[in-house]
């Protein structure tokens, strides 16, 4: 199992390709972004099952996103197969970071953590004005709230209301939305 771990590490650094979504991407990122965000099975740890279910996107969600001049979408793929998406939305002064999933037989190898660290640099690189990125996180996710601090964000101390209107799951238990950020320049 080591070893498999140690081939995937390896010929994730040196293949991953990162590139902007594409409307032929859109029915692969929807099922992405669902199974990693709604499921449980195989490396997943990035799950909400047990606390949101339903779709967490719909294709026409997706479509709209894309179609906002504000936002971005940017998938990894290897082997031409999309394994991983990260959106960000321009909003003024800051980045959010959202829709960001991993294919989640592939988690836990590394992959969300080079998406991320994409992320920031492509920001920092192309949005000179912006001075932070922030992002949202079900409150009861402690485990990627520890994992975004370990990564340099920092909670606000702003706690949002599930957004049940916006059609991205139906909590199964009270659920806020905990806000991070980081400083990037």
């Amino acid at each position: 199992m080591l070893s498999s771990v140690f081939y995937w590490l390896m010929i994730i650094k040196m293949y991953l390709d990162i590139r902007k979504a594409r409307v032929e991407d859109i029915d692969r990122l929807v099922e992405v972004i669902n199974v990693a965000y709604r499921n449980q099975f195989g490396r997943s740890w990035t799950t909400e099952k047990n606390y949101v279910k339903g779709a967490r996107i719909s294709k026409q969600q997706l479509i709209s996103d894309l179609n906002n001049k504000n936002f971005e979408l940017y998938i990894a793929q290897f082997e031409e197969k999309i394994i991983a998406c990260i959106g960000l939305t321009l909003m003024c002064e800051f980045v959010e970071i959202g829709t960001f999933a991993i294919d989640a037989d592939l988690q836990n190898l590394g992959i969300g953590h080079r998406m991320l660290s994409f992320a920031e640099k492509y920001i920092r690189d192309t949005y000179a004005d912006v001075l932070n990125i922030n992002l949202y996180v079900l409150s009861v996710r402690k485990e990627l709230i520890e994992y975004y601090e370990r990564r340099g964000f920092n909670r606000t101390g702003v706690v949002d209301d599930y957004p049940i209107t916006a059609e991205v799951g139906i909590p199964l238990i009270p659920v806020s939305l905990v806000e991070m950020t980081k400083r990037i320049r």
